[in-house]
């Protein structure tokens, strides 16, 4: 009772009381009106992921691209945020993400922002751009219930969700008889093992639960997987424990076929998943039309969210919008026919009233084959 009084009522009046004292006015119409707005990047140096270092390739790609070809680049500004305890979400570390955001916001006027971080993070991130009705663009946070009718036409999200990784996942787990599915203790681990267990239950196949802490010993835990005459694994989690487990597969000479979440992207560990002598496959999102621009993971999206806002603050003035949200949303909406225009070379992009987009989805992707 105390922890929901204090999520549903006080953080909210911290972060009202944040940002009244940085001077902010919740209309939101001064960051579409000043032309020189800036994209606000959000990272997060203390996650466990090389996501931020992707997203950032994207944006500084995009930024290039549109000075090559002498249109109005927005300046870009990043900001770092540690990771922060969204269980309870009373502790300082959600009270000092708040407070550099609302800072930084102050500081600049800024047109939007682009979010790199994981979804453990990404909730104070929301919260104060949806209080400020200042546009966000998620580029890695896949969990489905960050977005609610609460965030619709302020937050957007570039990729497709978790839900839809887990049909993908639980898809290419039907192909085998029993499935080891080792998963990370932790919101993103935790939230797909849930999803997937549901979804296998459902079907009635037959799986076995590894969880996995930053002390589990794989190489104690893979015997368990001949005795239980296992013939695949699925690992839900981040790219440091993936690798390990890989290795720990290698050297024990089990050759199953091993199936990784979205989390386990890494460009080192990309690298190294062809030389394997078991099967590995990747599970991403994807879409046809997103692999012309040569970047790598999570990259494409900092580089399609960065040209759309610097779309936005070149459009949204004329249309005579009262906030950009809705001038984004239009825009958005529109994405660019064809994938790609001279004017402003990013992929179609349309979401829902939630702010999903439409159509995106998840594949796997052999280790043998093109990555994203």
């Amino acid at each position: 009772m105390t922890k929901t009084l204090f999520s549903s009522i006080i953080v909210p009046v911290c972060i009202v009381v944040l940002l009244l004292a940085a001077g902010l006015e919740f209309a939101g119409v001064q960051y579409v009106a000043d032309r020189g707005g800036a994209v606000l990047v959000v990272i997060n140096s203390a996650s466990p992921t090389d996501f931020s270092k992707q997203v950032l390739d994207g944006v500084a790609k995009a930024q290039n691209v549109l000075e090559l070809r002498r249109l109005p680049a927005p300046t870009t500004v990043t900001v770092d945020i540690k990771t922060v305890d969204t269980h309870a979400q009373n502790g300082s570390a959600y009270y000092h993400t708040c407070r550099i955001l609302a800072e930084e916001i102050a500081r600049h006027r800024v047109l939007g922002v682009i979010s790199s971080c994981t979804s453990l993070t990404e909730k104070p991130v929301i919260e104060i751009c949806r209080s400020l009705k200042i546009p966000l663009l998620i580029a890695v946070a896949s969990n489905d219930q960050l977005l609610s009718a609460n965030t619709a036409g302020i937050v957007f999200r570039l990729l497709p969700n978790n839900s839809e990784q887990v049909r993908e996942i639980a898809l290419w787990a039907s192909r085998y008889q029993a499935v080891a599915v080792f998963h990370e203790s932790n919101d993103y681990g935790d939230f797909l093992f849930d999803r997937l267990a549901a979804q296998m239950q459902r079907e009635g196949r037959r799986y076995y639960s590894f969880p996995v802490s930053q002390y589990t010993e794989f190489a104690t835990l893979l015997p368990n997987l001949r005795t239980y005459q296992l013939d695949s694994c699925v690992f839900l989690g981040y790219s440091s424990r993936a690798a390990d487990l890989l290795d720990k597969m290698e050297r024990s000479g089990l050759k199953l076929p091993i199936l990784l979440s979205d989390g386990s992207f890494s460009v080192d560990l990309q690298s190294a998943m062809r030389n394997y002598s078991f099967p590995v496959s990747l599970c991403f999102p994807t879409d046809p039309g997103m692999n012309g621009v040569g970047l790598k993971g999570f990259g494409t999206y900092g580089y399609d969210g960065y040209l759309l806002l610097s779309r936005l603050r070149r459009e949204a003035p004329s249309r005579h919008r009262p906030l950009a949200s809705d001038a984004f949303r239009v825009i958005a909406g529109e994405g660019s026919q064809g994938g790609t225009d001279a004017a402003n070379p990013l992929h179609s992009y349309s979401f829902d009233a939630l702010g999903e987009p439409s159509g995106a989805r998840f594949a796997v992707i052999p280790a043998t084959g093109r990555f994203p």
